[in-house]
């Protein structure tokens, strides 16, 4: 579940229930609620128009480097949205210190925009970097 993409639509229920009832009142409740539930169906639009939401990832798998470092190169797929169409991007890193899938979760989310996405179709690839206290940790993310 992706909060960002439901705000758009809890602002336009609020929106447009706000006007309604300054409208004709609040005490007229059912077209406040019809005006409300337009609004949240334009919210839903916009948010389709708007931009990238991160929504998960999957196939998370860890394969040991051939030399004896004691790196694993971790790879995986980020399921998202760009524009209202399911995208998928292909993204890996090498490193000691595994991060675990919950917090992978939190840091992507927090940190891939609609602008890695452009970069991503551009270019063919995109590095982001991520600061952990052990170890800063690159990310190649490339188009699936």
């Amino acid at each position: 579940m992706n909060i960002r993409q439901y705000i758009y639509e809890f602002f336009g229920f609020v929106i447009f229930y706000s006007i309604a009832g300054l409208i004709f009142g609040f005490e007229f409740t059912i077209i406040s609620v019809i005006s409300g539930i337009i609004g949240a169906f334009i919210g839903k639009f916009i948010s389709k128009v708007n931009g990238f939401f991160f929504e998960k990832i999957v196939n998370y798998n860890q394969v040991p480097l051939k030399s004896d470092t004691g790196e694993l190169n971790v790879h995986f797929e980020i399921l998202a949205k760009y524009k209202g169409n399911q995208i998928s991007i292909w993204a890996c890193y090498t490193s000691k210190n595994i991060i675990d899938l919950e917090t992978l979760n939190v840091l992507l989310y927090n940190k891939i925009t609609s602008s890695h996405y452009k970069k991503i179709v551009e270019q063919g690839f995109v590095t982001v970097e991520i600061k952990l206290k052990s170890e800063p940790i690159e990310l190649l993310l490339t188009n699936n």
